[in-house]
């Protein structure tokens, strides 16, 4: 992987761990008032996820599996997201 495709994920990475230590806090805070907090990490295989990586094997790894049904397809993660909001 390239130097600069991990210097261009950092801002994200902070991020992403700044929101999960937050609402861990507001889980373990909140349960003496009433409050629950959940937090859900959903993959998908998305063209962003792989821009870090070689045209052909972005072309490999957004391909379909020969089985059938892709449990990282952003159409089959989509609606279990919308289920549990």
């Amino acid at each position: 992987m390239p130097a600069h495709a991990l210097a261009d994920r950092l801002p994200l990475a902070r991020a992403q761990a700044a929101e999960q230590v937050n609402e861990a806090v507001i889980a373990l805070e909140g349960t003496s008032v009433g409050v629950r907090s959940n937090v859900i990490s959903p993959s998908a295989r998305t063209r962003l996820a792989l821009a870090d990586r070689p045209p052909e094997e972005q072309a490999r790894l957004m391909g379909q599996p020969d089985g059938g049904f892709d449990p990282l397809d952003p159409a089959n993660v989509s609606p279990l997201v919308d289920w549990l909001a």
